[in-house]
């Protein structure tokens, strides 16, 4: 019931903003963009502080090594766990969700590895380039978005993708840079398991469906030290993402990076964005496959390019890019939802 009062309002405003908005057109295009800007650039304003301060020595490698150590094990599986225990499953799941947003994944990687395969030549760059094409930075910079963007709905939307979507971006890695790289290696199911449930984020959020779906309660002395460590993730992890960008990379095989960056961040939501709406997508769905499709490449990619002998130029680049323009093709995108009452 709470759901659909809150639906109605939201309702409500959005037609009244749009009766507003049609008086003057000018004020619909300036009042649309204002609001995009400011969802997308506080979140890239905390990330480029970090790149700032890690140029004048306020933050350092080993400081931005260890941070991004406790987001990945200790803040973000917090929060993450926190949303799936807080999250009316019931309500939230979504199976044609789901299932669109595996395709849509599965699909663009098999495209990517194609094209990759026709065109680029040297076959042992061919792993950094498809996982830039496809790897998004959901859990880090999407989640915050969708926050901005949907509040608690779209965070509870959100889990879904790092459920089911986030995972299959690990699992495509490896098979991409198993078989392309300067050491290439065999890939077995056991290891692809052990990635998935090893995985700290994948724990949080099986950990808090479980408690959820059994409906076990937790005392606050265990709710309220997990809020705190988890309103840590976004500050510190936009943070160390700034202080982690290597500038000097962008220089390096630039070409490639700038290719694989143009499909992530531009050619595939421009495409998988109206399929979702032909096939009825709409609210928190539509709006967190945009963010799952546009945000830019994820920074444990350059980690799994080193481990795995991949181009690591192409893996630094193509973070680099992706990061540094999605600010801009974010915000269009977001703009553009607006304008067209998507959002």
């Amino acid at each position: 019931m709470m759901h659909v009062r809150k639906d109605l309002r939201r309702a409500q405003g959005n037609a009244k903003m749009r009766k507003d908005y049609n008086k003057t057109g000018v004020l619909d295009v300036f009042g649309n963009l204002i609001f995009s800007l400011n969802i997308v650039l506080p979140i890239f304003a905390v990330m480029l502080a970090g790149a700032v301060m890690r140029r004048f020595g306020l933050l350092t490698g080993e400081f931005v090594k260890t941070g991004n150590k406790l987001v990945f094990y200790v803040a973000l599986p917090a929060s993450l766990f926190l949303a799936a225990y807080r999250a009316d499953l019931s309500q939230v799941f979504d199976a044609n969700f789901v299932l669109f947003a595996v395709i849509v994944t599965t699909v663009v990687f098999a495209l990517a590895w194609v094209l990759a395969e026709l065109f680029i030549k040297d076959k042992t760059v061919i792993g950094s380039f498809v996982q830039g094409a496809v790897r998004g930075n959901f859990a880090i910079l999407g989640l915050p978005l969708l926050s901005n963007l949907a509040g608690e709905e779209g965070m509870a939307v959100g889990v879904l993708v790092v459920t089911f979507v986030v995972p299959l971006y690990s699992i495509y890695s490896i098979l991409v840079l198993s078989a392309r790289s300067t050491e290439p290696r065999k890939v077995s199911v056991p290891r692809l398991l052990k990635t998935v449930f090893t995985n700290c984020m994948i724990v949080g959020i099986l950990l808090g469906t479980l408690l959820a779906f059994f409906r076990v309660p937790l005392p606050q002395l265990v709710v309220k030290p997990l809020d705190v460590v988890a309103q840590m993730t976004t500050p510190l992890s936009l943070l160390c993402l700034g202080g982690s960008i290597d500038w000097q990379a962008v220089g390096k095989k630039w070409k490639l990076a700038a290719a694989s960056s143009f499909i992530k961040i531009v050619v595939t939501p421009l495409v998988c964005l109206p399929l979702a709406y032909f096939f009825g997508f709409r609210g928190s769905a539509l709006l967190t496959l945009l963010v799952m499709l546009g945000v830019p490449t994820a920074i444990a990619g350059y980690a799994m390019a080193v481990q795995m002998k991949g181009d690591e130029a192409v893996a630094a680049a193509c973070i680099v890019m992706t990061t540094l323009f999605s600010a801009f093709t974010l915000t269009g995108f977001i703009f553009a939802f607006r304008t067209l009452g998507l959002l």
